[in-house]
C-alpha cells in the first residue's frame, strides 16, 4: 500500500495504537541501527548544569573555554564524540529474543532497542503532533513529533530521590528524554512499534535508534550469529569485585559509620509529630487486591480506549482545580526494603542500622490547601501533619515567580514546575508506560471517578519491587486528574495520595497565585540551587547564596586558568611540531 493511502487517523489513535504495541506477542527479524553524539549530549547536560556544579569530559571543556550551549567549538580543541553501531536482533512470540553480539550486553527480559519495542514512553511524556503518513522500510507508518508534556514530572523534593519508573526503563534513559526539546518518531501503522526515534536538543541529534529492515517472517533472515544476553553460567568465576587492604579499610570505616548511625537512631529523643500526623492504617479505598470489586469491566480487563485518551490529554488542557492533597506514607515499609536491600552484607552494623530504622518506622499522615491552574500556576498551604514539622507556611507560583512563607521571612526567586507529588497527580499520562486493567466506576466524596489496576509491562527484578510501585490509581472523570494514587513496597501499602474535596475551578483569580508580603518580613531570593527545595532558614539561605556566588566565581577563575594553561600547551606542541618537521 502506497504511504498516500494511509486510512485516516488521529494522535488519541496513535497514542491508543503504542499504549497496546506488546513486542512479546512478536515474531519478527530486524536490522538495528543506533547513534549517539556524545558532544551534543554533554551539551544538553550542560545547559541544564548550574555554573557551580564540577563537569566532566567534553561539556568541562566548553566551560573553560567560555562557550555556551549554543556556540559552536571551533577553538575547543576536542574530538567529537559519537557512538554507531547496527546489529540484529530476532524476536520470538512469548517474550523470546536473540541479538547479535554487538548489541552488547542486554538484559534478561527486555531486549536492546527497548524504546522502539515499547513505544508507551512517548505519549507518556511527550505532546505529540501528527506529522503525516509514511512509508519507512516497505511498511505503511506514521510521522510524529513530540515536545515535552507543559506539566511533565514536576520537580523532586529531594535530590537523589528516584521517580515511579517503570522497572523496563533505565535511569540513563529517563534522564536523557527528560532534557530534550524534541523527539521525532516513526509508527508502525500496524504492530504500534516505533521504526525510528531521533532525540533532539536544540535542533541537533542526541541519539537516534531505527529499525532499517523489519521482516515478519523470521523465516527470511539471515542467522543471528550469538546471542547478546547474560554471561554463561559455567563462565569462571571473576572472584570478588573489590579486595585488597584499602578494601577492608573501607568496610571497617564503613562498619563504624552504620554502628554510629544507630546507636544516634535509637538514642535520640523521640519528637512528638506534628498536629494531625495521625499514625495508622491508609484511609479506607477500594484496594485490587480484595474481594468486591466495584463492577464491570472486571479488574484485569486491559483498559478502555477512552480512558487511555483521558490519561494523556487531561495534563495537556488549562485545568484548575482546588483541593486538600492528603498524603498518608509507612515508613515501615522503606525501612523493610533497607533491610532487604542489606540482606547478604557481611557488617553486622549495617543489620543493627536496619533494625533501628525499624524499630523507629512509623506512619504519618499530611494535609495541605493546593490549588492548581495548569500547566504552571499553584498555591500550596501547609494545613497539619507530615513527616516532620514544616517550615514552609505556603509555597507560591504565577508561571514567573515562585514564593516561599515561613514564619519569619520569604523566599522569591525564578518560578519552577509543580512539585512531583502534585504534577504526578495533576497530569496522569505517566501511567500510559505502566499496564493499565480494570475502569469500573467507583464515587470518591461527590466527584465520579474509575478504578484503574497498575502494573509493570514488564516482570520487574525483586529489586524494583522494594523501591515501591503504584498500586492503583482513581482517575476523575471529568479533569482526568487522579483523585487517588496508592503506592506498594514489596507488596505492601507504603504511600497514598489523595485529593479530598476537589472543586473545579471556573474563571483566573490572579489574587490567589500572589503574595502579599508584610513590609516588615525580611525576603531573601533563591540560590538558584537545589537546596532552594530545602526548607532553610534565613540565614542559612544567605550563606548559600554566598556560597553560590564563591563557587561560581571559583568555577570561571579555574576554567580561565585551565584554558590558559591548554592554550599556552597547543602553542608549545604546534612549535616543536614546526621544528620537528623543519
Amino acid at each position: 500500500m502506497a504511504a498516500d493511502e494511509h486510512p485516516p487517523v488521529s494522535v488519541p489513535d496513535l497514542v491508543e495504537l503504542m499504549y497496546r504495541a506488546d513486542w512479546s506477542t512478536l515474531s519478527l527479524a530486524l536490522e538495528a541501527a543506533e547513534f549517539d553524539d556524545y558532544d551534543v549530549r554533554s551539551r544538553m547536560m550542560a545547559s541544564h548544569a548550574p555554573p557551580w556544579l564540577p563537569l566532566a569530559g567534553p561539556a568541562a571543556g566548553r566551560r573553560q573555554a567560555g562557550l555556551g550551549p549554543d556556540d559552536e567549538e571551533a577553538d575547543v580543541a576536542a574530538v567529537h564524540a559519537v557512538g554507531d553501531r547496527t546489529f540484529r536482533l530476532l524476536i520470538e512470540p512469548g517474550g523470546r529474543f536473540r541479538a547479535d553480539s554487538t548489541a552488547g550486553k542486554v538484559d534478561d527480559d527486555v531486549p536492546p532497542c527497548a524504546e522502539l519495542l515499547l513505544p508507551s514512553w512517548l505519549p507518556a511524556g511527550f505532546e505529540l503532533v501528527l506529522a503525516g503518513p509514511a512509508l519507512v522500510s516497505g511498511r505503511r507508518a506514521y510521522r510524529v513529533t513530540g515536545s515535552q508534556r507543559p506539566v511533565g514530572r514536576g520537580r523532586r523534593l529531594r535530590p537523589g530521590r528516584q521517580r515511579l519508573r517503570p522497572a523496563h526503563r533505565t535511569g540513563a534513559f529517563v534522564s536523557r528524554i527528560e532534557d530534550i526539546d524534541r523527539v521525532d518518531a516513526v509508527i508502525d501503522a500496524d504492530l504500534g512499534i516505533l521504526l525510528r526515534a531521533e532525540l533532539l536538543f536544540r535542533g541537533q541529534v542526541v541519539s537516534r535508534r531505527e529499525f532499517t529492515t523489519v521482516l515478519t517472517d523470521p523465516r527470511d533472515a539471515p542467522e543471528v550469529s550469538q546471542s547478546a544476553g547474560p554471561l554463561d553460567e559455567d563462565e569462571p568465576d571473576a572472584g570478588p569485585p573489590f579486595s585488597g587492604p584499602g578494601w577492608e579499610r573501607a568496610k571497617t570505616a564503613a562498619n563504624a559509620g552504620a554502628a554510629a548511625l544507630s546507636f544516634a537512631i535509637r538514642h535520640s529523643p523521640h519528637r512528638a509529630p506534628p498536629a494531625g500526623a495521625r499514625p495508622g492504617a491508609p484511609p479506607g479505598s477500594p484496594r485490587p487486591g480484595q474481594a468486591g470489586w466495584p463492577g464491570p469491566p472486571g479488574p484485569d480487563q486491559p483498559l478502555s480506549g477512552r480512558l487511555i485518551r483521558l490519561l494523556y490529554e487531561a495534563g495537556l488542557r488549562r485545568t484548575g482545580f482546588d483541593a486538600e492533597l492528603a498524603t498518608w506514607a509507612d515508613a515501615a515499609a522503606s525501612a523493610d526494603s533497607f533491610k532487604w536491600a542489606t540482606r547478604n552484607s557481611t557488617l553486622p552494623a549495617v543489620s543493627q542500622l536496619g533494625d533501628a530504622f525499624t524499630e523507629r518506622a512509623t506512619s504519618w499522615q499530611g494535609r495541605e490547601a493546593v490549588s492548581v491552574e495548569l500547566p504552571d500556576k499553584y498555591r500550596i498551604d501547609y494545613i497539619d501533619g507530615g513527616a516532620k514539622p514544616r517550615k514552609v507556611i505556603s509555597e507560591v507560583s504565577n508561571g514567573t515567580r515562585r514564593w516561599r512563607i515561613f514564619a519569619d521571612h520569604a523566599s522569591v526567586g525564578a518560578a519552577l514546575p509543580l512539585p512531583e507529588p502534585i504534577a504526578r497527580l495533576a497530569d496522569p499520562s505517566w501511567l500510559l508506560d505502566w499496564r493499565l486493567t480494570g475502569g469500573a466506576e467507583v464515587t470518591v466524596g461527590d466527584r465520579d471517578g474509575y478504578l484503574i489496576r497498575v502494573h509493570p509491562r514488564c516482570q520487574p527484578p525483586e529489586a524494583a519491587a522494594h523501591a515501591g510501585l503504584p498500586a492503583d490509581v482513581i482517575l476523575d472523570a471529568e479533569l482526568g486528574v487522579l483523585l487517588r494514587l496508592n503506592q506498594e513496597q514489596a507488596g505492601r501499602p507504603s504511600m497514598q495520595q489523595s485529593l479530598v474535596d476537589l472543586t473545579v475551578r471556573t474563571q483566573h483569580d490572579p489574587a490567589t497565585f500572589g503574595v502579599e508580603v508584610p513590609a516588615a518580613m525580611r525576603v531573601v531570593r533563591d540560590s538558584g540551587t537545589m537546596l532552594d527545595q530545602m526548607e532553610l532558614p534565613a540565614a542559612a539561605q544567605t550563606a548559600v547564596q554566598l556560597g553560590v556566588k564563591a563557587l561560581s566565581a571559583a568555577a570561571r577563575f579555574g576554567g580561565f586558568v585551565s584554558s590558559k594553561r591548554e592554550q599556552r600547551e597547543q602553542r608549545e606542541q604546534r612549535k616543536r611540531q614546526g621544528q620537528d618537521g623543519g
